[in-house]
Order: structure tokens, then C-alpha cells, then sequence
């Protein structure tokens, strides 16, 4: 999967052309659905995230891994920006829905893991 070899070693991923032609959308699409004050690193990993239990679900046992590693790296960027700024907490939630509605995903937001 295309997916899969564009995440950073750390564990998210960064608006490539590659990655927009994976989710179909433009560059244009994904940052006008961006929630305000959000990191585009931590947006694109949760819409990846969003992709990947979406539409990838039957093959979740070639990515569990990667998706593993992103919610950690998720993890860390909502604790490190909790203690920073405290802007990143309440905006995972704000991301995961509009995540959803760019992908026109039902994927229940406790299925992430974030």
C-alpha cells in the first residue's frame, strides 16, 4: 500500500502529492477542511488514520503497525502540546470529525485509538 511507505520514520505523515492522490483529494480540500490552529503533520496523520480503518479495514493486518506507531507519535504531540500550549487537546476530536466528513468516513472515533 502507498500509504504505508510514505509515513515518516517518527510516525506521521506530511501533505505529499502522493498522499493526496491515496485519499483522492487536493491539497486545497485537505487544508480548507484543517481545523484551525492544527499542526498539518497531526491533521494528515489522523486523516490517514481515518483512511486507513475506513477503507483498508480487510488488510488491517499489513498496516496495524503503522497505524500503531502514528497513534503513538499522536500520542506524544498531544502530550507534548498539552503541556506547551493546551491548544491540541480539544482539537483531536475537532480533527477526527473533520477527518471524517473530508473522507466521507462512519469510522467511530474510539476505533482510532487517539
Amino acid at each position: 500500500m502507498k500509504l504505508l511507505s510514505l509515513q515518516k520514520a517518527a510516525g506521521y505523515w506530511d501533505i505529499d502529492s502522493k498522499l493526496l492522490s491515496v485519499f483522492g483529494k487536493t491539497e486545497n480540500e485537505l487544508i480548507q477542511k484543517r481545523p484551525a490552529q492544527v499542526d498539518n503533520a497531526v491533521w494528515v496523520t489522523i486523516v490517514a488514520l481515518i483512511w486507513l480503518h475506513s477503507f483498508k479495514k480487510p488488510e488491517q493486518e499489513e498496516w496495524k503497525f503503522i497505524a500503531i506507531k502514528a497513534t503513538s507519535w499522536s500520542r506524544s504531540r498531544k502530550a507534548t502540546e498539552y503541556q506547551q500550549q493546551k491548544h491540541l487537546v480539544g482539537k483531536l476530536s475537532e480533527c477526527i470529525q473533520a477527518g471524517k466528513a473530508l473522507l466521507e468516513s462512519e469510522v467511530k472515533e474510539e476505533n482510532l485509538g487517539l
